[in-house]
């Protein structure tokens, strides 16, 4: 097939082409992967992949390759015999750039594993299939990431032997818990992303008021929530028979928490008043914590 710039029609030298293979399990489930079957484009933008097995592929501009452009994948089948004629359209993207920084812990070692660590940018309304975007965090923290789509942009980290968790994105000081929107073309600059090592635990035990008994079927949930960043909650966790339960991977700071019962009819569940308890977390250590609870007071006016 060939590569062309999808505004001048031009064709792209030297351009790294990526191909994904799309499969489907045994159990009817359906996905797809990238190769590392992939070539880059002549002079005259052509390019090649040879000896690929039947099957369903897609072809497309790999933009890690690229400064600033995408493309869509064009689907494609192999059954038995060669494919031509395929044309990758290019388009130019939006850029994020900013620098990534540390917090609640002043580890070098740490500080410098981080360096060369890949950031990830998906877009929330892009469903097309093609590999996620992402930059290398250079030794200074700072980050561009190329070849966005419009939406609503996130950043995430990979798991890593560090533990590390991003907590926030910032812009000109104000917070974005949800993301920040990204214009066709936007170049979104002076970014901050806050992440810290989450390595630290919460081991608690539930006293339960004198008198409730739940069902078998009862399940207790407990969520935790960062007071420094209110506006997420961990997942929540299920307390076991005895009220222990045990929460891994935090973030150093306050946590606070919610207690609900599920597994039982709306008018059966127990109203369990939010708990006062907070507990101190610190990296890679466990916070201990014994939550007293209690049941909200009906109102005798009410229906």
């Amino acid at each position: 097939g060939r590569i062309i710039d999808g505004e001048t029609s031009q064709p792209l030298p030297n351009r790294h082409i990526g191909i994904q293979l799309f499969f489907s399990s045994k159990g009817g489930a359906s996905g797809s992967t990238s190769t590392t079957n992939s070539t880059a484009s002549t002079k005259d933008g052509e390019f090649k992949i040879e000896n690929l097995s039947p099957g369903k592929y897609a072809v497309y501009l790999d933009s890690s390759t690229d400064s600033d452009s995408f493309s869509e994948p064009v689907p494609f089948e192999v059954i038995d015999q060669d494919v031509e004629g395929l044309l990758i359209k290019t388009t130019k993207g939006g850029t994020a750039s900013g620098v990534v920084v540390l917090e609640g812990t002043r580890d070098p070692t740490v500080r410098a594993n981080l360096a060369g660590t890949q950031i990830f940018a998906t877009v929330s309304n892009e469903n097309s299939g093609r590999p996620t975007p992402s930059a290398n965090i250079n030794p200074d923290g700072s980050f561009r990431v190329t070849g966005l789509t419009a939406g609503r942009l996130m950043l995430t980290l990979p798991q890593n032997r560090d533990h590390l968790r991003l907590l926030r994105i910032e812009r000109d000081g104000v917070a974005y818990p949800g993301g920040i929107e990204i214009k066709g073309r936007e170049e979104i600059t002076g970014l901050r992303v806050i992440v810290g090592q989450a390595n630290g635990k919460i081991r608690g035990l539930l006293k339960f008021p004198d008198g409730l008994e739940l069902p078998a079927t009862a399940r207790v949930r407990v969520a935790i929530r960062r007071t420094e960043d209110p506006t997420a909650y961990v997942s929540a966790v299920e307390a076991d028979a005895r009220g222990q339960f045990l929460v891994d991977g935090l973030v150093p700071g306050t946590y606070e928490f919610n207690v609900v019962v599920v597994g039982l009819p709306n008018d059966q569940r127990p109203r369990i008043m939010r708990p006062t308890q907070t507990v101190v977390v610190t990296n890679g250590a466990i916070a201990d914590v014994t939550i007293i609870l209690q049941m909200q007071k009906t109102d005798p006016g009410g229906p």
